[in-house]
């Protein structure tokens, strides 16, 4: 009970933010073409104040466990290549594509995983999975950037990914991030204040942003992708992570956190890059929705597995 519990604190205010902005769009408080405005606003601004907010609060007196770091890095790498070779054999669409391959290895891991190390260990336990986003989550967006540019149109040329890379918002916020947290630089109060604030409105922003330009009488039209990307994310992506993790001995919090960053639903960020990156954005809302709602069920089985085995 406690861990459907656990889920259900985690995804159900999601799931209502989500549904506030199928409000808007059934009141038609917003047009698409501010919905268009309002998610390049989240994708250049407000999203980028997150990551860099996030990275710039990791304690690196935390990083202390470089095998699982090299390890949570070699699995998205792996899941990363796997969805590279899978899904371009499901559909033949260059934006879907992207969007599928990027679904299998990219995780919410800052809105779940704090969360449910939190709720599990407590605020103290929260170093190991600080530490990990602050690795993680810059790969995701390194490898999100590369996949949705070799894919916006079929080919790219390694002159426009490169500058697709370093132009890009979230890299740009990630590579401030880590060189302040790296040199020690501590913002100007006044500035760091108004970063923060802008970063906490990215999400709540972005899922109403979404749940006002989902469509759900056009789920159907991507019954095939859905079923695989979906499933790529909640089922066969964390069933190798995870239980190779098992197999290597990793324990605890530890495993909790791979838990958090492979077992978790699609990024809401996923979205956002998808619709300012020129992909499918209206399948990665689809993806987003639905895996955020399969995962309620998911989640709570990984951990009353772990739980049942002793493994947390």
């Amino acid at each position: 009970m406690e861990s459907l519990v656990l889920s259900l604190n985690v995804v159900l205010p999601l799931l209502f933010l989500i549904l506030v902005g199928q409000g808007v769009r059934r009141l038609k408080l917003c047009d698409e073409r501010a919905l268009k405005q309002m998610n390049q606003l989240v994708f250049k601004l407000f999203l980028p104040c997150t990551l860099f907010n996030n990275i710039l609060s990791t304690d690196l007196k935390t990083v202390l466990q470089p095998q699982l770091l090299i390890y949570s890095a070699v699995c998205v790498l792996a899941a990363c290549a796997a969805g590279w070779l899978i899904m371009p054999r499901i559909t033949s669409d260059p934006r879907k594509q992207g969007v599928m391959i990027m679904n299998t290895y990219r995780s919410n891991a800052v809105l779940f995983g704090m969360p449910i190390v939190q709720l599990i260990y407590g605020d103290s336990q929260l170093g190991v999975m600080s530490m990990l986003i602050a690795v993680i989550v810059p790969l995701f967006n390194i490898l999100s950037v590369i996949v949705l540019e070799s894919f916006r149109g079929g080919k790219a040329r390694i002159s426009k990914l490169i500058e697709g890379i370093a132009t890009n918002p979230l890299i740009i916020a990630s590579a401030l991030g880590l060189l302040c947290l790296f040199s020690g630089v501590h913002l100007w109060k006044p500035v760091a204040s108004v970063i923060g604030d802008m970063g906490k409105v990215s999400t709540p922003l972005a899922l109403i942003i979404l749940g006002a330009g989902f469509q759900p009488e056009r789920v159907a039209e991507n019954k095939k992708e859905l079923l695989a990307s979906v499933s790529a994310r909640l089922v066969w992506t964390p069933l190798a992570a995870l239980g190779i993790a098992v197999l290597l001995g990793i324990r605890g919090v530890a495993l909790v956190s791979l838990l958090a960053i492979f077992a978790s639903p699609n990024a809401v960020s996923s979205y956002s890059m998808a619709e300012g990156m020129g992909s499918d954005s209206e399948l990665a809302s689809q993806g987003l929705l639905l895996s955020t709602v399969f995962c309620i069920p998911t989640i709570f089985l990984w951990i009353f597995c772990f739980s049942q085995c002793g493994l947390i």
